[in-house]
C-alpha cells in the first residue's frame, strides 16, 4: 500500500490570553483568540525505486526466516530420531552383553575345571578370568550407555520423565518400548531373505 497511499497530517493550534495584569499589559487586541488549522497531504510519485527495493528486501527476509524455521525444525527432528535410534541400539546391546557375560562365566567355569585337572596352564585360567571380568564390565557399561541415551532422548524431546506423574511415566515408557519392538520386528529378516 505504500505505493499509492498518501500521507496525511492535520495540525491545529489555539492561543488565548487567559490573564494579563500590571501597568501597560492591556492592549485592545488581548481579547482576540488566535487559532490556526493546517492539513498537509503528500503522495510519493517518485522515490528513486527505494520502495520497490524495500519491498523486495522484506520478501527475501520473510523467505529467509521461513527457511531458517524449516531448518530448525529439521534439526530438532533429526536429533530426536538420532537419540531414539541410539537408545534402541543400546537397549538391544544390554541383552547381547548379558549373553556374552553369561558365556564368559561358563567359559571360566570350564577353564577352572580344566586347570584343576591339570590340562590347562595358569595363563589360560588368567585369560578366562580377564575375559569374564571384561564381559561383566561390558554388560554394566551397556546399561549405563542405555541410560545416557535415554537422557539424550528426553533432552531432545524436552520431556523429562522424573517431572511426569506416574501414569504419564508409564505411558511414555510404553510408547518408547513399543517403538523399539516395532523396529526390532521390522529389522528381522523374513523367510527367504538373507540376514
Amino acid at each position: 500500500r505504500e505505493f499509492w497511499v498518501q500521507q496525511l497530517s492535520l495540525q491545529a493550534q489555539y492561543l488565548d490570553a487567559i490573564a494579563a495584569s500590571g501597568r501597560g499589559s492591556g492592549t485592545p487586541f488581548d481579547s482576540i483568540d488566535d487559532w490556526n488549522v493546517s492539513l498537509n497531504a503528500s503522495l510519493p510519485i517518485y522515490s528513486g525505486n527505494s520502495r520497490r527495493s524495500a519491498l523486495n528486501r522484506s520478501r527475501i527476509q520473510v523467505r529467509q526466516l521461513a527457511l531458517s524455521d524449516a531448518a530448525t525444525r529439521q534439526g530438532i527432528e533429526q536429533s530426536i530420531r538420532a537419540a531414539m535410534h541410539a537408545a534402541q541400539a543400546s537397549y538391544v546391546n544390554i541383552e547381547l552383553s548379558e549373553i556374552g557375560a553369561e558365556a564368559s562365566r561358563k567359559n571360566l567355569e570350564l577353564v577352572s575345571e580344566a586347570y584343576k585337572q591339570g590340562t590347562l596352564s595358569i595363563l589360560d585360567l588368567l585369560d578366562a578370568q580377564n575375559q569374564s571380568l571384561q564381559a561383566d564390565l561390558n554388560a554394566s557399561n551397556a546399561v549405563h550407555d542405555f541410560l545416557l541415551n535415554i537422557m539424550s532422548y528426553q533432552r531432545a524431546t524436552s520431556t523429562f520423565e522424573f517431572l511426569l506423574g506416574p501414569t504419564d511415566k508409564r505411558a511414555s515408557r510404553d510408547e518408547f518400548f513399543q517403538y523399539i519392538k516395532e523396529r526390532e520386528a521390522d529389522d528381522r529378516p523374513t523367510l527367504g531373505e538373507s540376514p
